[in-house]
């Protein structure tokens, strides 16, 4: 249900604070000494994360909708980007995939160990798995 002004000024102080729900993430805090916050509720690379954007009277209520829209568009524009960044690393890594197999021409054998480090990370420029331990393992 979508609040009003007269449901936010009605809403009085309670003994532990408590929300007013809009809608889309938006809601209104009311603490226990009166003080009724705007905040926003999204996720964000699967993490819940949260926006303030005053408190009531100063923010009204077509503002702090405004607000949590204006959010909105920034964060699917965001999460749009990324998720550009993120298909264009397999076609970095099939590129690398294409240049083993191009490069090796002394048989299948050097090309297929080649391809193997390239998919486990460590490739030819030195990089290695990391070693986790020195000790051995007593069994």
């Amino acid at each position: 249900m979508l609040l009003n002004n007269f449901g936010i000024q009605k809403a009085g102080p309670r003994d532990k604070p408590y929300k007013l729900s809009d809608g889309n993430g938006l809601h209104l805090l009311i603490e226990p000494t009166g003080r009724k916050l705007w905040r926003f509720r999204y996720q964000f690379n699967r993490k819940e994360q949260m926006l303030s954007f005053g408190a009531y009277p100063e923010v009204s209520l077509a503002a702090a909708r405004q607000k949590r829209d204006d959010a909105r568009k920034l964060i699917v524009v965001d999460s749009r980007r990324r998720e550009a960044q993120r298909r264009a690393r397999p076609k970095a890594k099939l590129g690398e995939l294409l240049h083993a197999l191009q490069s090796h021409g002394e048989g299948a054998v050097a090309a297929h160990q080649h391809l193997h480090r390239v998919l486990a990370g460590r490739a030819a420029d030195g990089r290695g798995s990391p070693q986790v331990s020195r000790r051995q393992i007593a069994r």
